[in-house]
């Protein structure tokens, strides 16, 4: 379905816009109530301003119950286009009052939970403080989330998964490292070649995306070594991975930026340092639009700087 913002020029002579204010802010709310106190507005004003929307629109904007209210969806095909009208607006007036680089607004991101707490968490109080007028909204999330439909405005995603919704930033590989705990070493001998893991206790780590263990990958001059992990114990969670591997459980095979920790501390041990060995693809991928947003760039540039 398309809605036309033309039309909304033959709503109101003397406003076109309308209504929309109250719109875009119960439909993030979720809430009349939460949506009026935010525009300083009663409940029943809000509801008698959407209504009339609706009522210029002949379309049904939100489907109502006591508790809740929740987008119809006509009404998330139109709260997309007047989100996106919102941001343009709030853009151009950064830039006509010289703030341009600013960026303002709210954004809701999805990160991976290791990359989230290893890598983002220490360097973000430095950009939130550089960035006052911009409020995050932050899941994190290992699974494979619809940013469209669930109104994400970035996230990091493993794998380039085809969608012509989307704008991928494609991200360097992040360089792994294959490790065991001092006893574990101790107990079953060091390996000296990537083959010889498959004589150990792997922990592998479930791809929720693919929903196949992810394959150890190992390069050298003498070629590519790819490993099948094998063991007991198999998770989707590479936090928990870690927390086994420290307590003697088998090998991990994971991303530097999640072990550097628990490498520095001595409990684990990297072993195979001779081979160069790199993750999956993986991507900064936001909802397609002509020009990013301000506070959108911003972030952009934020977690390139800490991820490159």
């Amino acid at each position: 379905m398309s809605i036309s913002f033309g039309h909304l020029v033959t709503m109101s002579h003397a406003d076109p816009f309308s209504g929309i204010a109250a719109f875009i802010t119960a439909a993030q709310c979720e809430s009349f109530s939460q949506a009026g106190r935010k525009l300083a507005q009663t409940p029943s004003a809000i509801s008698k301003s959407i209504s009339r929307l609706e009522e210029n629109l002949s379309v049904k904007l939100f489907n109502r119950s006591p508790r809740l209210i929740t987008l119809t969806p006509e009404g998330e095909v139109f709260y997309q286009q007047c989100k996106e009208l919102l941001t343009t607006v709030q853009d151009a007036r950064a830039v006509v009052t010289g703030q341009q680089l600013e960026g303002s607004g709210h954004l809701r991101v999805c990160l991976p939970i290791s990359v989230g707490n290893k890598v983002v968490a220490p360097a973000l109080p430095a950009w939130l403080k550089a960035n006052p007028k911009i409020t995050l909204d932050i899941e994190f999330s290992d699974r494979h989330v619809d940013l469209i439909q669930e109104r994400f405005d970035l996230a990091i995603r493993f794998h380039n998964v085809p969608d012509s919704r989307l704008v991928a930033i494609k991200l360097p590989n992040p360089v792994f490292v294959t490790a065991a705990s001092q006893l574990y070493w101790e107990t079953h001998g060091l390996p000296l070649h990537p083959n010889d893991l498959n004589q150990h206790c792997c922990l592998a780590y479930q791809d929720s995306v693919t929903q196949t263990v992810r394959r150890w990958e190992f390069k050298d001059d003498n070629g590519t070594y790819k490993i099948t992990p094998k063991g007991q114990l198999a998770a989707d969670q590479g936090a928990f991975l870690l927390s086994m591997a420290i307590q003697d459980q088998g090998v991990i095979h994971a991303p530097k930026y999640l072990l550097t920790e628990a490498l520095g501390k001595g409990h684990l041990i990297e072993v195979l340092t001779n081979y160069q060995t790199t993750g999956p693809d993986w991507y900064l991928v936001y909802p397609y639009r002509r020009q990013p947003s301000l506070k959108l760039q911003s972030f952009i540039l934020f977690l390139k700087s800490v991820l490159l």
